[in-house]
């Protein structure tokens, strides 16, 4: 997969925050790099009425996210493709983990466990955020 260019990815989501009504917003997947987190940051101090509170990781090991990934049927979810996927995943993790710990409240949570439980996990910190 390709990322997008980072002026397109910011406007995208500048116009979703601007049109939701929410008072929390969880954007899953989102920063993808530390060059995207570092200008999300800059639009949320400058026009979006949104206060950056911190970010939740939901970390799954790479043996069960490549057998989920690979029960799901698309037709680019092959292990080749996966594999290079995960890799950059990690390595932008480090560095997006590492700025988000220092900077805002960060929190890692078990994404091997179910489903439900991650669910439940992932609400119990922004309940507790607020």
């Amino acid at each position: 997969a390709i990322i997008m260019p980072i002026e397109v990815g910011m406007d995208v989501v500048s116009r979703a925050i601007k049109q939701s009504s929410k008072h929390i917003i969880l954007l899953d997947g989102f920063p993808p790099t530390f060059e995207y987190a570092i200008e999300f940051e800059k639009l949320t101090k400058r026009d979006t009425g949104v206060t950056l509170v911190g970010a939740i990781e939901v970390f799954v090991e790479k043996e069960v996210a490549t057998e989920r990934v690979l029960q799901r049927s698309r037709t680019d979810d092959e292990r080749s493709i996966f594999e290079k996927r995960y890799q950059r995943y990690i390595q932008n993790a480090v560095t997006l983990n590492d700025w988000y710990s220092k900077n805002y409240k960060f929190h890692s949570i078990d994404g091997c466990q179910t489903i439900e439980a991650s669910i439940k996990s992932v609400e119990a910190h922004i309940l507790s955020d607020i």
